[in-house]
Formats: structure tokens, C-alpha cells, sequence
């Protein structure tokens, strides 16, 4: 019996994005390697100046993050939990940057894992001030880290 949804009929694939590390089995999302030039990005949008100016800050701290990991990030508290992980306030040790950082348990296979940390790389790539701001995930044991913008 059908359940009526058509899952990918187009058969369209995401290029492969997760940097793997096979000696530690820690995998982290790919830093975009360019960031198309974002005036032009910023006139597709047709955002307000004070729009663009918080874009433009966000970006340029967001790109001085680099790597994330769980040796630079300072646990200041729980934010909230639920049935998907818990939240927690987290800092950034190198340059203070406060962000909220979800952690989410994951018994799955690795194969299951990588797709996961695949489509976070997405997100990743994506800069608008229609979406929550994402720094980076990363993978630590059977742990997804999900940092975003406070």
C-alpha cells in the first residue's frame, strides 16, 4: 500500500561534503571554501541596510570560529532538553563567541551518521537573515553537537 508521499522521484543527490578523519573516527562539516561574493548575494535578498550589516558581522565571526570540537567549546549551562537532545549555552574558548549547542545521542549506523553530518553541511553553507545562524556540528563518540546562534 502506498502512503501517498514520493520520496526523491528525481533521484537528486547532495555532492559529498563530510571531511573524514579515519585514524579518530571524528567527523566534522566541510568549511565552505567560498562564500560566493556576498554583495551580490546581499542585492538577490533585497535586505534593509541594518540587515545586511548584522549578515555581514555574522559571517565574519562565523568564519573566524574554523573547526569546531568539544576541546574549544566552555559549557555554561542547560538551556533545555527534550526528546531530541539536550541544549546547552556553550562559548567559544579562542574567541568568545556564545552560541546554543545541541546535543543529540545517536546509536545508529555510521553510514546513517555521515548523512546526517551531510545534510548539517547544507546548512552550513546557508547564510540569510531568514534562518537561525549555524556554525558548525560535529561528531564526538555516538554524540552530534549542533551549534547555532544563540
Amino acid at each position: 500500500m502506498s502512503s501517498g508521499k514520493r520520496r526523491n522521484p528525481l533521484g537528486l543527490s547532495l555532492p559529498p561534503t563530510v571531511n573524514e578523519n579515519s585514524e579518530s573516527g571524528d567527523n566534522t562539516v566541510e568549511e565552505p571554501s567560498n562564500l560566493v561574493p556576498l554583495d551580490e548575494q546581499l542585492k538577490k535578498l533585497g535586505l534593509t541596510e541594518p540587515q545586511k550589516q548584522r549578515l555581514n558581522e555574522w559571517i565574519q565571526v562565523k568564519e573566524a570560529i574554523q573547526e569546531l570540537t568539544e576541546d574549544v567549546l566552555d559549557n555554561q549551562g542547560e538551556l533545555g532538553h527534550g526528546n531530541g537532545g539536550v541544549v546547552h549555552k556553550v562559548s567559544h574558548k579562542n574567541n568568545g563567541v556564545v552560541m546554543a549547542r545541541k546535543l543529540v545521542h545517536l546509536e545508529v549506523k555510521p553510514s546513517v551518521r555521515q548523512q546526517i553530518v551531510k545534510e548539517l553541511s547544507v546548512l552550513h553553507k546557508c547564510n540569510s537573515p531568514y534562518i537561525v545562524g549555524f556554525y558548525g556540528a560535529f561528531i564526538d563518540n555516538n554524540d552530534i553537537s549542533i551549534c547555532m546562534d544563540s
